[in-house]
């Protein structure tokens, strides 16, 4: 994970989405990793990774956490997006919550 959590970081955006890719298949001792680099990227695409990230481990809890700190609505879509990907009480909850709001 700190191998993996270091390239994320590099400046090279196919070695930076490899090394995301590879902490989203690390299991959850690569959370607190992806939650940090989140905070840290600035580009969409690399918060998008992150966020595929989350998914892939079926975190919901995490993309739930993003999704309600983010002030970027395109940034907010995708977390919604990758919730409906994940088969969780916790992301079904959140979700019809959000229907619920918005009808």
């Amino acid at each position: 994970v700190e191998a993996l959590s270091k390239a994320a970081r590099d400046r090279d955006p196919e070695t930076r989405r490899a090394a995301i890719q590879g902490l989203g298949i690390s299991g959850e001792g690569a959370q607190k990793q992806l939650r940090a680099l989140y905070k840290e990227f600035q580009d969409p695409d690399d918060k998008q990774e992150v966020a595929r990230a989350f998914m892939v481990q079926g975190d919901a809890k995490s993309l739930i956490d993003l999704f309600r700190s983010e002030r970027d609505p395109a940034m907010k879509r995708v977390h919604l997006q990758q919730l409906t990907l994940i088969d969780e009480p916790e992301a079904n909850r959140f979700l019809l919550d959000i229907l619920g709001d918005e009808q």
